[in-house]
């Protein structure tokens, strides 16, 4: 056997046993094959079969890495001992076999939820985990350094000395290059809007919770002119953020739902369009775009995080193998997967820290315009786990089991939000700047505490059931054949109206330079409408047409009286998500994704389909906020169903010729709510 057959011939079985590996891998694919009825598969866009092509590309190209590795790393060891052919073939064999070994041990010890690490976990507990992977390491590291050994004793001079440059400029580097970069600053101050997904202000301490779950935040409140009665438009990402962006309700901006067609919304004259022509560098970061699709559209001359598309919806399950999951988190893997990486959405793999260094290298460039920042955290979203959340309980089974996992994740959001501010500070970012925090939306976990109807119930005084509650009985009953469990349409988020718990959110203000905001707590109902004209109003730029208001002289002057009161309106989304948070099965989500969205042939992300549109605006929940009382309407089979709530006293009724009706601003109510909605309201 000459030479150059003898070197490949370990070669082709590395390939063959490395091809195999794959195409068991694989197979995994078959059980979200199977979830959708062949005749229900849509036509795939190209830019779908681009993605998934390239995707299969970066696992090739990752294997053939290791494949040559093994091959490279088996052969001079061999040379170093002077192994004969068969000893070479038999090392190069066990050292595929450790080296897959390590990859799916390493994938087991920081992914537990990979579908792989629970198949592994069946043969190898945590505690036997480490004492084989470290056994494993040890060995394939001595084999390595045999093989460099052997690299620089038998090639030639000139290329030790290539070998030698190249490890001493890298080193180099990581040790002598300068951290930061200056900042320009500017007299225009920083914009800086941080949001914290789904997160609850009544679980932080400055609201009287005690378990000190966000520290960094609660000292951030302290010096913050803070609204305690700050409510979402519509509870779910895309919508509030759009009605933050544009200063716009949902039923004026277009965004009744996350994953509209964009031709659907009116996006002229938005905050980052305004603050672009007034010389400001416009960006938004956030560690999940799968239902908040904010991109370049709305003004934004960077965007920031995890790639939008059909793509993302199967992060979970598709695209889980052991090799790629370990080169996610690195620079490497935001490269070859973006739709993986810094994407909370995949949270089996994701880390914390792999978006706050993604944070990191934005803030550490040379910046020669202010910014107007939004950073968008998104662990406090469901499922509420990370690479490292925990395994005891996960999934769980309940709300209340998610309730403990979402109070975890407002620990891990918290720590985040310390990092940015550390950043921020470093980067010479806050010296002239105004921050503001703020919750899209909140969250339900179906308790008595986020229903208002759980409250005193007013009847007329014939004290027959009202509307309402026969509503109440007909849509348990649909939830059970829609979602084949019982589930409360009061869980998760935009799915109730009466839920306060779901559209209360935080809002907070805080400036540092010249101007000083005055640190209190104002409980005046106000919206995250009022964002835009706030923060054009603070620049002195033209408010233009918004239906929020400025809160600036609120926030910097310490003696203007409140405003007279206002109506504020809310709405819901499309359909309940509770069925996420109660786990129905994953048939029947898959069932109704296919009955609701299709795929953006142009663009390839998922949306709603047009043809719903109308039937799924018509079976909203609609309400209005004025003075100390909310009306909400239900979707009935006739007419709407009304709910009349005093927000003091927390007494509802459903009759509104009751006596405590008589006591409530009526007619100023329903005028509010018939005047903005219109024809989808018909009263």
């Amino acid at each position: 056997m000459n030479k150059s057959v003898q070197k490949m011939f370990l070669f082709w079985p590395l390939v063959l046993l490395t091809a195999f590996l794959m195409a068991l891998q694989i197979m995994h694919w078959q059980v979200l094959a199977s979830l959708i009825p062949s005749n229900e598969l849509p036509v795939i866009p190209t830019p779908i079969i681009k993605d998934f092509a390239r995707y299969i590309a970066a696992q090739l190209f990752l294997w053939a890495f290791v494949v040559f590795a093994i091959w490279g790393t088996t052969r001079l060891t061999a040379r170093l001992f002077k192994l004969d052919h068969n000893q070479t073939f038999y090392l190069g064999m066990i050292t595929w076999f450790l080296s897959v070994l390590v990859i799916f041990l390493t994938n087991q010890y920081y992914f537990p939820r990979s579908i792989f690490a629970e198949l592994m976990s069946a043969l190898i507990n945590p505690t036997f985990n480490k004492i084989l992977l470290l056994s494993c390491v040890t060995l394939l590291s001595l084999e390595l350094l045999l093989a460099l050994l052997s690299a620089f004793l038998f090639l030639n001079k000139k290329f030790r000395f290539v070998m030698a440059v190249i490890f001493i400029s890298g080193l180099s580097y990581f040790l002598f290059s300068s951290e930061f970069k200056n900042t320009v600053s500017d007299t225009k101050p920083n914009i800086i809007i941080i949001g914290f997904d789904s997160l609850r202000p009544d679980q932080l301490n400055h609201y009287g919770n005690r378990q000190n779950l966000a520290p960094h935040i609660d000292q951030f409140l302290k010096d913050s002119t803070h609204f305690t009665q700050a409510i979402s438009p519509l509870a779910r990402t895309y919508a509030a953020w759009t009605s933050i962006l544009t200063g716009k309700y949902p039923k004026n901006n277009g965004a009744r739902d996350n994953l509209l067609n964009p031709k659907e919304l009116h996006l002229g004259d938005t905050l980052p369009q305004q603050l672009q022509k007034a010389g400001y560098e416009t960006v938004y970061i956030t560690d999940e775009k799968r239902f908040s699709n904010i991109d370049e559209q709305f003004g934004f001359d960077k965007i920031l995080g995890p790639k939008i598309g059909f793509n993302d919806f199967f992060l979970g399950i598709l695209y889980d193998f052991p090799l790629s999951n370990l080169i996610i988190n690195t620079r490497l893997g935001a490269w070859l997967f973006p739709y993986n990486h810094a994407n909370r959405a995949a949270h089996i793999t994701y880390q914390p820290n792999t978006f706050n260094t993604l944070i990191k290298n934005f803030l550490r460039e040379k910046h020669n315009k202010p910014l107007f920042l939004n950073i968008h955290f998104c662990i406090t979203h469901w499922p509420y786990a990370t690479a490292s959340t925990s395994d005891e309980g996960f999934p769980p089974e309940s709300v209340e089991k998610s309730f403990q996992f979402y109070q975890q994740s407002i620990q891990v959001v918290d720590k985040q939000f310390e990092t940015l501010l550390n950043e921020l500070k470093k980067n010479g970012l806050l010296k002239n700047s105004l921050v503001i925090l703020l919750s899209d939306h909140g969250e339900s976990f179906a308790r008595a505490e986020d229903n208002l109807t759980s409250n005193p119930y007013v009847a007329d005084p014939k004290k027959i059931p009202g509307p309402f509650q026969l509503y109440n009985q007909e849509q348990k009953k649909k939830s059970e054949s829609l979602l084949e469990r019982n589930v409360s349409t009061l869980a998760g988020h935009g799915s109730d109206v009466l839920s306060p718990s779901q559209s209360r959110v935080l809002l907070s203000f805080k400036s540092f330079g010249a101007f000083k905001n005055i640190p209190r707590n104002l409980p005046f109902t106000v919206s995250l409408v009022d964002l835009k004209p706030t923060i054009l109003d603070f620049l002195n730029l033209s408010l233009g047409k918004n239906d929020g208001i400025s809160l600036k002289p609120y926030i910097f002057n310490n003696t203007i009286p409140l405003s007279k009161p206002r109506p504020i309106f809310n709405e819901t989304g499309f359909m309940p998500n509770s069925s996420i948070m109660l786990h129905a099965s994953l048939p029947a989500l898959v069932r109704i994704g296919v009955d609701e969205y299709e795929l953006n042939s142009t663009n390839g992300r998922v949306q709603f389909k047009e043809s719903k549109l109308s039937h799924l605006i018509a079976n909203k929940q609609r309400a209005v906020i004025y003075k100390d009382w909310m009306l909400a309407f239900y979707p009935g089979k006739q007419k709407p169903i009304p709910v009349l709530v005093n927000l003091k006293t927390k007494e509802w009724t459903d009759v509104l010729t009751s006596p405590l009706a008589k006591q409530s601003p009526l007619p100023e109510l329903l005028n509010n709510i018939k005047t903005f909605y219109g024809d989808e309201l018909s009263l």
